[in-house]
């Protein structure tokens, strides 16, 4: 019994502001507090993919960009090529297409007589440890060389696009994110308050700590009497089923965009009740 007075007291405030709260223009538009709007820019699962995508993305790039050598894009076809000795064959805990990436040590000697030594990577143990080794070397820079086939890189560059594709993809989706978050609190701003009833709902294919994220359609009358649709979504499917009406807001001049205010965090329903 104190659970249906809390709503219905709940349902009456609400009524009671749906005057106020109707005003469309600028002039009159709702004072929405900063963390209000983040927390509305944060609310969904869009913001948490994009998150993740773009901080654990961004870390893995940032770490595998530390050990790529840019010297390899200084060869050129025109560099001096001569003969060299291999040293040492050392492993790596690295590995490339589930190959062990190998570390090659060697010594050569330039067009000038100079002895320089150099090291290189590449994936597998060629056994040709003391053998004799094709070598290539910057004219102008000899300390910089490899054995012709091998990179100067611990890892090949075609990395950087393979762990360029999730800060990408995070990067991508926040956009899309932001942009619907704007959109909600431009609504919120000035959109109108109304009432939804709850019609029917689908699953979205999404999920959040191993529940599943629903898709939820509601009916609602705007101020001139004609029927629309709002929808919303949720993996807390009581929150927007637990009344007879659903409390949104909806935008005045297209009132299919509307918010349902059960379904953005607590601070937007604080702040609705308290105005």
């Amino acid at each position: 019994m104190r659970f249906t007075k809390n709503k219905e007291q709940r349902r009456q405030k609400y009524q009671k502001r749906r005057t106020r709260f109707n005003i469309g223009s600028s002039k009159n538009a709702r004072a929405l507090p900063f963390f209000l709007k983040l927390s509305v820019m944060l609310s969904g699962v869009m913001p948490i993919i994009s998150i993740s995508f773009v901080v654990i993305g961004g870390i893995c790039f940032a770490v595998f960009m530390s050990v790529l050598d840019f010297q390899d894009l200084s060869f050129s076809s025109s560099d001096p090529k001569t003969k060299g000795k291999l040293l040492q064959i050392n492993s790596t805990n690295s590995f490339e297409n589930e190959k062990r990436v190998f570390e090659y040590t060697f010594t050569f000697k330039d067009e000038d007589g100079n002895s320089y030594d150099g090291y290189c990577y590449t994936t597998g143990n060629v056994n040709f440890q003391d053998s004799i080794v094709d070598i290539q070397y910057l004219k102008n820079d000899p300390e910089t060389s490899r054995i012709i086939g091998t990179r100067k890189g611990l890892l090949s560059f075609w990395i950087i696009i393979f762990l360029a594709i999730f800060p990408l993809i995070g990067i991508i989706t926040m956009f899309f994110s932001i942009n619907n978050g704007i959109k909600k609190i431009r609504i919120l701003k000035y959109g109108k308050l109304g009432y939804g009833r709850f019609i029917n709902m689908e699953a979205t294919g999404s999920k959040i700590n191993e529940q599943t994220i629903y898709r939820l359609f509601f009916k609602f009358t705007d101020e001139e009497g004609n029927e629309h649709t709002a929808i919303g979504e949720t993996h807390k499917v009581h929150k927007l089923t637990d009344e007879e009406e659903e409390p949104l807001v909806y935008d005045q001049n297209n009132p299919e965009n509307a918010v349902m205010l059960d379904a953005l965090p607590s601070v937007v329903r604080r702040f609705f009740l308290k105005t």
